[in-house]
């Protein structure tokens, strides 16, 4: 029984069975949606769960392999190495060791970001002050990739940690895919109530195909191999609905990508000041 429906009757004539039978018929089939989208979400978390197990097993395990290699070769008393090896080595651990922190901090973000739970908390901020400090998180990974900034002095208000990540996030990706010594171009505006950030690199593009499944969790292309867990572009993603904004890539001229944020927010005129 799915309940008790009650009808009160303004003349003496007998309630039609077969609006009754219709009744049943589309409560049932109410029911039968609700036990068929809480099988579906119940696949989706198990789907995910996998997906998870196989980013922790690969991009967590390889390097701490290779941390483990490098410092059991460093600790081994009977080998003489060259000065030059043993900086290579050294170099091998810290360099795995913050591709493991990256990869452990995003993991760590996307299990703590929902769209119910993720609040900005806006302030004035200036871009260029965000876009510094986030260059500075991943700096061992952009290190040989310039960087080019440009756009007008503002200030917005926005979340500056959660920007913060976003543009990191989005530097290190173009980085990642991009061959070593391109350039990475950083440009900020504010048009139409929006702050705008565009971060263009000249790596191998995004394929039609995959510029809309980029942006789930855990999504990895197949045409490009790359260290990674697929979390940073997800995590932008939340970020920027947090916001009431919207991530979107483009194909640049020439090669590479354009990753185009807009968010809407405020912004705090500082003519009267300059003047």
């Amino acid at each position: 029984m799915f309940g008790v429906l009650l009808i009160e009757a303004l003349s003496e004539q007998v309630f039609n069975p077969i609006l009754s039978t219709l009744i049943s018929l589309s409560l049932a089939r109410s029911e039968a949606n609700i036990a068929l989208a809480a099988a579906k979400e119940a696949n989706q978390l198990e789907q995910m769960r996998n997906t998870l197990l196989a980013a922790v097993s690969h991009d967590l395990k390889t390097p701490l392999g290779s941390i483990i290699g490098s410092a059991t070769t460093l600790s081994d008393t009977s080998l003489r190495l060259p000065e030059q090896t043993q900086q290579e080595l050294l170099q091998s651990i810290a360099e795995e060791g913050y591709s493991l922190n990256r990869s452990l901090t995003k993991l760590l973000d996307i299990s703590r970001y929902s769209i119910k739970t993720l609040i900005p908390k806006c302030d004035w901020v200036e871009p260029e002050e965000v876009i510094g400090s986030a260059i500075k998180r991943v700096e061992q990974v952009i290190k040989s990739h310039p960087i080019n900034l440009c756009g007008d002095t503002i200030l917005v208000s926005l979340d500056y940690t959660l920007i913060e990540q976003i543009i990191a996030n989005l530097v290190e990706n173009a980085a990642k895919y991009s061959p070593v010594g391109s350039e990475i171009d950083i440009q900020t505006n504010y048009r139409r109530g929006h702050f705008i950030i565009e971060i263009a690199d000249r790596g191998c593009g995004v394929a039609p195909e995959d510029r809309l499944r980029i942006f789930e969790r855990f999504y990895r292309s197949e045409q490009v191999k790359v260290k990674g867990t697929g979390l940073g572009l997800a995590i932008c993603q939340l970020i920027v609905a947090a916001h009431n904004g919207e991530i979107s890539v483009l194909s640049r001229t020439g090669g590479g990508s354009i990753f185009v944020v807009k968010i809407p927010c405020e912004k705090y005129e500082l003519t009267d000041i300059y003047e």
